[in-house]
């Protein structure tokens, strides 16, 4: 999966989870349990009935990424949140995610090296100029990098190999 499914993830999270009292209680635990920043729009902050809680969750997702507690390969804070919360279907989602993403990282595993043994990343890096810009060309120092950077970009991920 990537960042693009990662985000589709995110926006289905952020639009079936209407619950006022579970989302407090995920704002409540991330807050209280120092997942995000005293300085986050999101600590401390609590919904009402015809808020809008998408823009909230929204919010906690951007503190959370923030504070290294979500992103791509990192979602097991919002599963916790889910289960302590009781969202079944939500935490299935994720679950389904993360071997997805898992199965994806596992073949990039078998492709490094193969990429390595060439030992050609200019060439590489040629190939891809269209995607990468001239700044982050400068930090590739190897295959992994440039993948990475490919999967930032959205030209690397499960769908784009």
């Amino acid at each position: 999966m990537s960042s693009v499914g990662y985000q589709g993830l995110l926006y289905r999270v952020s639009q079936r989870l209407k619950d006022v009292t579970k989302i407090n209680q995920l704002l409540h635990t991330s807050s209280n349990a120092r997942l995000i920043s005293e300085n986050s729009e999101s600590f401390n902050i609590q919904v009402n009935e015809g808020d809008n809680t998408a823009i909230t969750l929204k919010k906690l997702f951007s503190d959370l990424d923030e504070s290294d507690n979500l992103g791509l390969d990192n979602l097991g804070t919002l599963r916790d949140l889910l289960t302590e919360v009781k969202e079944w279907s939500l935490v299935d989602e994720v679950d389904k995610f993360k071997r997805q993403r898992k199965d994806f990282n596992a073949l990039l595993e078998k492709i490094i090296p193969k990429l390595e043994e060439l030992d050609n990343l200019e060439q590489l890096l040629s190939v891809c100029e269209d995607y990468i810009s001239d700044d982050a060309k400068e930090e590739i120092k190897d295959v992994r990098a440039l993948l990475k950077e490919l999967q930032k970009k959205n030209r690397l991920g499960s769908t784009r190999l």
